[in-house]
């Protein structure tokens, strides 16, 4: 067995002398038409990833998200033949170069590592890489976009470089991706000197409106639904049921309220949640907004020396009118 392969080696050597050069210089090149070997060999390699990861929105602003790469290597011939020379070359090492060429600008791409080897074999080779992707916080929601990546493997040469023993390999492939929505809101009581105060007086059995502003820092256009969550007994309270608001902007809801006499210090819950204005499924944190009421002191309970004075005013008005009736009537029987 050793005497043929050694046989072989040398009519290799000496086919590789009297043949021509049959490569260019830039054989090598990963963007040339790749060249087929006379033996018939080539480097075939394979790119998969799983679709259904790949296709679920990536949130902005978050941290990077790894998809795994599956890479297979076969050393494909055309002739039986040809396995005899695989055989002959199944230590030597292969090396499948990995390349992002392309992101859209809205996210940021890199690969663990640029390279993976594997060596000559009969057999598939299983190899793997992990892609990680991360969307920018202001990317738009539910874009779509191709990361482009080039896998490629360079020709392999025999004795004295003048031979193509296994032709390379060169393909780009293309990995879609989708940005997420973002749904993010700020909020603030647009109430005078609410800011400094933390506080709001308002008078009993007067309505008093409190603007809220709320501003959209999400990536898409988004519908806020208004909620509240807890309110004093016994008060009138109206608010807006929601408002739309698109990205970058700012929108303001409207709280009216009419309290009761009885309080001092009381407070109002609102409740915010921010939904995607196309798909109200699609939902946010809620943000929680508690207003401080207190009891401005306008009202005034009448006192019981007010109703005595009152009572007594009113019976002498009484005693005059009946005095005054008398009076006519003993004028008029005179009369």
């Amino acid at each position: 067995m050793k005497n043929k392969l050694l046989t072989i080696s040398i009519i290799l050597i000496l086919l590789s002398v009297m043949m021509p050069a049959v490569m260019s210089e830039d054989t090598s090149s990963y963007n040339q038409d790749i060249k087929e070997s006379f033996l018939k060999l080539k480097s075939n390699v394979n790119l998969n990833w799983n679709e259904t990861e790949t296709s679920e929105p990536i949130m902005p602003g978050t941290s990077e998200k790894e998809f795994a790469l599956d890479i297979t290597y076969t050393t494909e011939y055309t002739y039986k033949i040809s396995t005899l020379f695989i055989n002959l070359m199944k230590n030597r090492e292969i090396t499948v170069k990995l390349e992002i060429l392309e992101i859209p600008d809205w996210c940021q791409a890199s690969l663990d590592t640029n390279t993976v080897t594997t060596t000559v074999s009969t057999e598939q080779q299983n190899l793997s890489a992990t892609l990680s992707v991360s969307v920018n916080e202001d990317a738009i929601a539910y874009q779509t976009g191709m990361i482009k990546m080039n896998v490629s493997v360079e020709p392999q040469m025999g004795p004295l470089g003048a031979l193509l023993l296994i032709s390379g390999y060169n393909e780009i492939y293309e990995l879609s991706i989708t940005t997420g929505f973002l749904p993010e809101i700020s909020t603030s009581i647009d109430y005078e000197n609410y800011s400094q105060t933390e506080m709001i007086e308002i008078p009993p059995y007067n309505e008093t409106i409190v603007p809220i502003g709320i501003s959209n820092l999400g990536n898409d256009k988004t519908k806020v639904l208004v909620e509240i969550t807890d309110l004093p007994e016994n008060w009138t309270v109206d608010i807006n049921s929601d408002i739309t608001i698109d990205i970058n902007s700012s929108g303001q809801i409207k709280l009216a309220v009419e309290a009761n006499h009885e309080f001092d210090n009381e407070t109002i819950t609102i409740k915010l949640t921010p939904v995607r204005s196309q798909d109200t499924t699609e939902m946010g944190e809620s943000t929680t907004l508690t207003i401080n009421f207190e009891n401005d002191g306008s009202y005034k309970e009448p006192s019981d020396d007010e109703f005595e004075i009152d009572t007594t005013m009113l019976a002498l008005i009484l005693i005059v009118i009946i005095l005054v009736i008398i009076a006519l009537a003993v004028f008029l029987r005179r009369k």
